[in-house]
């Protein structure tokens, strides 16, 4: 399953991975589902991850003080491998879940920050929890993510997402990260990323990007952080005639600032 019920509360020893959630597992995966017409990537091709009605459902019993980290991560550790990636600056969390992640880059330094979501079981259930604002905000939806903006007060360097893209990917709902992508590229600053965990390589995960013809827009990086454990990709707001088109700029284990 990729959703898995098991909670953990912030920083507390996260639940065992779901099978498909491992470097290992998921290139197994990819290298098949690629390949073959019947995907062995059966998880999660069934769950409505686009919808808020799924999450809602899922949150729906979810209190202030719990906890879910997509993949079993650890948000500290992200956090601080994330310092060696991106700016500090104005920062906001898509998806955030029940996700321990805002937090923890709070407590990193990246502020102002808040965390958004469009399930409105998990933002209720973050109300009265200390920490960053958590705002009903789409990913999708221009107008949602222009609001994050706002909340920072007009500007935006950081867009992370620790899960959204990667299972919407694993759940054959690629057609929906376009989607993210240009709600989020209007609000980001020249130079401000849109980073997002996965499991999978970038090899399979840039071709669901649909970034053709996206020249002067984006360019995209990838890195490995957690000791190889997960993937991070970034896509870096570019103005005229900078971008490559999509195109990656270079491997690595950390982008430069």
């Amino acid at each position: 399953l990729i959703f898995c019920s098991r909670r953990n509360k912030y920083h507390h020893i996260p639940h065992s991975r779901p099978p498909s959630m491992s470097v290992t597992t998921r290139s197994v995966i990819d290298f098949f589902r690629h390949r073959l017409p019947i995907s062995l990537g059966r998880a999660g091709t069934h769950m409505p991850l686009h919808l808020p009605s799924h999450w809602n459902a899922v949150y729906k019993d979810f209190s202030p003080g719990d906890g879910h980290e997509w993949g079993g991560m650890i948000a500290g550790d992200v956090a601080s491998e994330l310092e060696k990636v991106l700016k500090k600056g104005p920062t906001c969390v898509i998806g955030a879940g029940a996700s321990g992640l805002g937090m923890a880059m709070l407590e990193a330094g990246f502020e102002p920050l808040v965390e958004a979501d469009f399930s409105e079981a998990i933002v209720s259930s973050r109300e009265g929890r200390k920490g960053a604002p958590y705002l009903l905000a789409d990913a999708t939806d221009p107008e949602d993510m222009a609001a994050c903006r706002d909340a920072l007060g007009g500007a935006v360097e950081n867009f992370v997402d620790k899960g959204l893209i990667d299972g919407l990917y694993l759940a054959k709902q690629s057609h929906v990260i376009p989607s993210i992508l240009e709600a989020c590229h209007p609000v980001l600053n020249p130079g401000g990323r849109l980073l997002f965990l996965s499991y999978t390589h970038a090899r399979y995960m840039e071709p669901e990007l649909s970034l053709e013809g996206e020249s002067g827009k984006w360019e995209f990086d990838s890195g490995t952080a957690l000791g190889g454990e997960v993937y991070w990709h970034s896509l870096l707001k570019v103005t005229g005639l900078e971008g490559n088109g999509g195109r990656r700029r270079r491997p690595g284990k950390f982008a430069p600032k």
